[in-house]
């Protein structure tokens, strides 16, 4: 038996079968197909993978059969071995590229809360005697008035002035600079 790439698919050649591995990969990972050979039940070795759990479950199933087969004995080509790595970078790519959308997801929502609300809760808000400073543009910031009710005292306070982000901010900078649309400060 022998595990190779045909037709961009990995196959297990049935010469010489190892009746101990197949009994423990046939049913689980392998499908039938003509020419007395068995496809293993991933995609194609071309296919480019959109989504982390197809290509993880594709990488999990293939490195299980490669297992089992340095384990019986089975002779598995370097092509095989080689698609293994590239599934692994396909998760790695997929990986984080969910982590560059989530960030910037983050980002966004921050700086829209930010320019609705102000820049109170900021780590980078500053008072130098009563004005507001944003140490990271090293500027002062606009305020504007923004009424508020304590609950637990029940008073509204009709004046609390509210430092807002200048247009150096941070976090409209780089790749949310379509979050400057969002500022409402007149």
């Amino acid at each position: 038996m022998k595990l190779t790439i045909d037709e961009n698919a990995v196959v297990c050649d049935m010469d010489e079968k190892n009746e101990r591995f197949w009994r423990a990969v046939e049913y689980p990972f392998f499908r039938y197909s003509p020419r007395n050979q068995r496809r293993l039940k991933i995609e194609k070795t071309d296919h480019e993978y959109q989504r982390y759990g197809n290509a993880k479950a594709d990488a999990e199933a293939l490195w299980k059969v490669i297992g089992f087969a340095d384990m019986y004995g089975v002779e598995v080509e370097n092509s095989v071995r080689e698609h293994l790595q590239h599934l692994y970078s396909e998760i790695r790519r997929i990986w984080q590229r969910y982590q560059e959308e989530d960030y910037a997801k983050a980002r966004k929502q921050k700086c829209e809360y930010r320019m609705e609300y102000g820049c109170e809760g900021c780590q980078r808000l500053v008072y130098y005697e009563d004005v507001p400073v944003c140490t990271a543009c090293q500027e002062v910031l606009d305020r504007k008035n923004m009424p508020t009710y304590d609950g637990r005292e029940g008073i509204t306070y009709l004046i609390r002035l509210v430092p807002f982000p200048s247009d150096k901010c941070p976090l409209k900078v780089g790749p949310l600079s379509d979050c400057k649309d969002l500022l409402r400060l007149t």
